[in-house]
C-alpha cells in the first residue's frame, strides 16, 4: 500500500525526510514555519471575516438561486454576488483558522519531525498526520 512507502529515500532526499515540509527554524519553539502559519492564520481569519460582514452585512449563505445581484425581501438591502461566491468566502473563514490549528499542531510536535508515513506502532500519530492532511 501507498502509505507504507511513501515518503521514502526512492523520492525524497534526506532534508525532506529529516524536516518535512516547508520547516524554516526548527530549533526555535514558538518561531518556527508552522507557528509563524499558525500566527498568520489567526490573524487572516478575522480579517476575512470582518470583509466578509462588511459587504455582505449580518447574512448568513442562503441555499437558492446564484444570481448575481438580488433583493433581501426583509429589509430592501441589496445583497452583492452570487449566493454560492458568498457561501465560498464565509465557508473559508472557517476553513483559514482550522488550517492554522493543523500547523498548530504540527509545530507544537518536534518541528523536524515531520513524518506522514504511516506507522502501526504509533496509531494515533498516524491517524492524526491523516486526518490534519485530508481531514
Amino acid at each position: 500500500s501507498m502509505l507504507y512507502r511513501f515518503p521514502n529515500e526512492s523520492y525524497f532526499d534526506e532534508t525532506w525526510l529529516q524536516n518535512g515540509f516547508c520547516v524554516s527554524n526548527p530549533d526555535s519553539t514558538f518561531f518556527n514555519s508552522h507557528y509563524l502559519a499558525f500566527y498568520s492564520d489567526c490573524i487572516m481569519a478575522p480579517l476575512v471575516a470582518a470583509c466578509y460582514f462588511h459587504y455582505y452585512g449580518a447574512t448568513i449563505p442562503k441555499n437558492d438561486s446564484t444570481t448575481t445581484k438580488r433583493e433581501d425581501e426583509a429589509d430592501g438591502k441589496t445583497t452583492k454576488g452570487s449566493n454560492l461566491q458568498q457561501a465560498l468566502l464565509f465557508g473559508n473563514i472557517a476553513g483559514i483558522f482550522f488550517h492554522g490549528l493543523a500547523h498548530l499542531y504540527y509545530g507544537s510536535m518536534d518541528p523536524t519531525g515531520f513524518d506522514l508515513r504511516w506507522k502501526n506502532s504509533d496509531i494515533s500519530h498516524s491517524i492524526m498526520n491523516q486526518v490534519s492532511i485530508f481531514g
